[in-house]
């Protein structure tokens, strides 16, 4: 019935002229017989504040402190910028941007929330961070908890993390739904004092679309390859040239013989730049010239989704 039933979505999805499904999930089993592949990944950090000193560089800009009530509005558009500079992240409704930026009114816990900003030199809002911190039998060792974290620039990120490194009276600080790429051990003298503490698939795609879809994103390096796409149920399937020249990819059905063969959830998890083409090629999933396509997609910067919808 699942499977009658989204298949169906999909295949109307499609025929409605939509490029890419996307979605974020609670079982990771799911969804991949649909064709969607893990296309992003969550992770969590622990920073254990006694144990490091910041190691990073000064941000020039000013933090305050403020409420959400009073920041909205100018949260929105942090959250837009922030949001525009990292693949895989999504457009905000004002509903959802508001969640972000902090507690509605009525809402558990509004008063234990706290929020900064940040600001440029300049008087830009250039990113806000949302905590709150959880006492202890020890007043030294409290913990905070990450709400989240915007950064529309560098100098916001670091300041902000900064800021919640050098709390005082504070052990720990937790975030989660964080980047791959979070720079957290960078940031401090000791590595093993910032910890990975987990990392879990997020966000999931589903190509409908192949030469739509690889035509609306942009690319780092130029190059050409004939990809063999694969789909049980039908949508995507088909042999397609992927030609990139100066960042802009062109992609047209082929009869020419394929260079690299891939079911369709295996493109939805290389399609926004994740680095996953190597490992999908060492377990088989993606067969031929793995090391073209991995060059053609990957990103410098990993894809990362910071919410869920």
């Amino acid at each position: 019935m699942a499977t009658a039933l989204l298949g169906a979505e999909l295949r109307t999805a499609h025929r409605l002229g939509v490029p890419v499904a996307a979605l974020t999930v609670s079982e990771s089993v799911i969804y991949g017989r649909w064709g969607f592949g893990p296309a992003t990944y969550a992770a969590s950090w622990a920073v254990d504040t006694k144990r490091v000193r910041w190691a990073g560089g000064d941000a020039p800009g000013r933090l305050a402190f403020t409420s959400p009530d009073e920041y909205r509005e100018t949260g929105r558009r942090v959250l837009d910028r922030a949001m525009a500079a990292r693949a895989g992240e999504i457009g905000m409704t004002p509903f959802l941007a508001d969640q972000l930026i902090g507690p509605l009114s009525g809402a558990p816990d509004r008063e234990r929330h706290r929020l900064v900003r940040y600001d440029s030199p300049a008087g830009e809002p250039e990113g806000f961070v949302g905590f709150t911190v959880t006492g202890t039998d020890d007043v030294v060792r409290n913990a905070v908890e990450v709400h989240y974290l915007a950064a529309a620039t560098d100098a916001a990120l670091t300041a902000l993390w900064r800021f919640l490194l050098e709390l005082d009276l504070v052990a720990v600080v937790k975030a989660s739904t964080r980047g791959v790429d979070e720079p957290l051990q960078a940031l401090v003298s000791d590595v093993r004092g910032a910890q990975l503490t987990s990392v879990e698939d997020h966000l999931r795609v589903r190509i409908l679309d192949v030469p739509a879809s690889l035509e609306a994103r942009s690319y780092e390096r130029d190059g050409s390859l004939v990809l063999e796409v694969g789909d049980d149920l039908g949508i995507a399937a088909g042999r397609y040239r992927l030609t990139v020249a100066g960042g802009a990819g062109r992609v047209e059905r082929t009869d020419e013989a394929a260079e690299a063969t891939l079911p369709v959830a295996a493109l939805g998890s290389v399609y926004l730049g994740h680095d996953s083409a190597r490992a999908l090629g060492v377990a088989g999933r993606i067969r031929g010239d793995v090391a073209t396509l991995d060059r053609l997609f990957r990103t410098a910067a990993p894809p990362r989704l910071s919410t869920w919808f």
